[in-house]
């Protein structure tokens, strides 16, 4: 199996450079050719990789799809990270930068707190979509049908009593938080952890991306981080605002 996805991987790098026949993706791998053909058709299936009429292969849609999802969210990191810099110099909290992926809110960028509390969060993971402000922010701040339908396919796990454990609970807090333009977290994912979050829209009001501030109740209770909405609301703007410069010619 290793073998097999190695061999998969190297046809990948191999189209990079340009469309091949099954002949020139065998020579390339140093194996027969029907070796290459069996591999290339279990990456057709999936989409990796697409027949030409000429008979050779091409990258696919879903390799094309990952690289343009990946350089987006490149983007989005270098964009964003001065501005996540300043608001976890002013906060002296965990600041969590996350998008929309799959029916998951990804973690793409995270910067830890000053203090020596740490959030179990993995850039890379995604956070669960009914426990924590980010993920709930983002579920708000999709269009209605997409949201419609994860509020029917979430896992309501129970992590702590706080948590959402219904789709009547979760539809009231979307509603909250679309009122109030951010998403709360109290003790519904870690007992102890606390979070506020706000979406990052362009100008038409789709959603980018979620930015949260993260805070254990020790450090800071809960009615204080709500001061801190101004903050990352200003910092969600300001990400907002570099990014469509960037787009501009």
């Amino acid at each position: 199996m290793s073998q097999s996805l190695d061999r998969g991987l190297e046809i990948l790098k191999s189209l990079l450079s340009a469309p091949k026949t099954v002949d020139e993706i065998a020579a390339d791998l140093d194996v027969h050719a029907t070796t290459a053909f069996r591999l290339l058709k279990v990456l057709e299936e999936h989409r990796f990789v697409k027949k030409m009429e000429n008979r050779q292969f091409c990258l696919g849609p879903a390799f094309l799809g990952l690289s343009s999802t990946f350089m987006g969210n490149n983007i989005l990191i270098e964009v964003a990270r001065p501005f996540m810099v300043r608001l976890n110099y002013r906060t002296m909290q965990a600041v969590h930068l996350a998008v929309f992926d799959a029916g998951e809110a990804m973690y793409i960028d995270k910067l830890e707190a000053k203090h020596g509390f740490r959030t179990h969060s993995r850039i890379g993971l995604s956070a669960p979509m009914h426990a924590s402000a980010i993920a709930k922010v983002i579920l708000a701040y999709l269009k209605k049908r997409e949201r419609d339908a994860l509020v029917e396919s979430i896992n309501y796990e129970r992590f702590t009593p706080a948590t959402i454990h219904t789709r009547e609970a979760m539809r009231a807090d979307i509603n909250r938080t679309r009122e109030n333009g951010y998403a709360t977290e109290v003790g519904e994912q870690e007992p102890y952890m606390n979070a506020i979050a706000l979406p990052i829209l362009d100008p038409a009001g789709r959603l980018l991306a979620g930015l949260s501030v993260s805070a254990p109740a020790p450090v800071m209770p809960f009615s204080d981080l709500l001061e801190l909405l101004d903050d990352v609301t200003l910092t969600c703007k300001d990400i907002a605002s570099e990014l469509l410069s960037r787009d501009q010619p």
